[in-house]
């Protein structure tokens, strides 16, 4: 591939990258809290009908690719479109859901908060799957990162731990959303590392 050629792809692989990250933080604020009277599920499916017929071209012309799959890259496949894809943008809709109910007394910045957790999953399960090392600070890090997602996503300046909801619907949709997601980035790396 010529060097011209290779630009263009990259700047357009790049600019995809931007676009789908600004709508994807325009969802939670702007465009889901409006189908929040919708089933979950529904929203979802829609949601996953729109981007699979705008990536359907695309399918064909990695026909190559496919047909050289082994059993290991189709069970990454699998776990990226089951958490990632089906269970992870299901638990974050019912989080989000959860969070505009007014009977439910978490926040949408609590959903957000324990959405940050990802990374931690992502680290934690590239050592488990992926046999990466970590560094030893990391433990550290990962478990004050982990109490203090809790702490901001739950705490008052006036609460006692006695007033900690262990459970709750949005938070723990959240926390479910942030490992499907987590984990669905190492079986990610996983996948490419095999297909191009």
């Amino acid at each position: 591939m010529n060097r011209s050629k290779f630009n263009i792809s990259f700047m357009l692989g790049a600019l995809a990258v931007g676009l789908a990250a600004l709508l994807w933080s325009l969802d939670g604020v702007f465009i889901r809290p409006q189908f929040y009277r919708l089933p979950a599920g529904l929203v979802v499916f829609l949601e996953h009908t729109l981007g699979f017929l705008v990536l359907l071209p695309f399918l064909f012309r990695g026909k190559q690719d496919i047909l050289r799959m082994t059993p290991g890259t189709w069970g990454a496949l699998g776990w990226i479109c089951i958490w990632g894809g089906l269970l992870g943008t299901l638990f974050i809709t019912k989080a989000f859901f959860a969070a505009y109910d007014p009977e439910v007394e978490t926040t949408l910045a609590t959903v957000v908060i324990l959405q940050k957790l990802q990374p931690v999953f992502a680290l934690i399960m590239a050592r488990l799957i992926l046999r990466e090392r970590l560094r030893k600070d990391f433990y550290i890090w990962a478990i004050l990162a982990i109490v203090a997602a809790y702490f901001l996503a739950f705490a008052k300046p006036y609460m006692r731990m006695s007033d900690i909801r262990l459970i709750d619907p949005a938070a723990g949709y959240a926390l479910l959303a942030a490992f499907a997601f987590g984990s669905s980035t190492v079986f990610g790396k996983r996948f490419t590392n095999a297909v191009s």
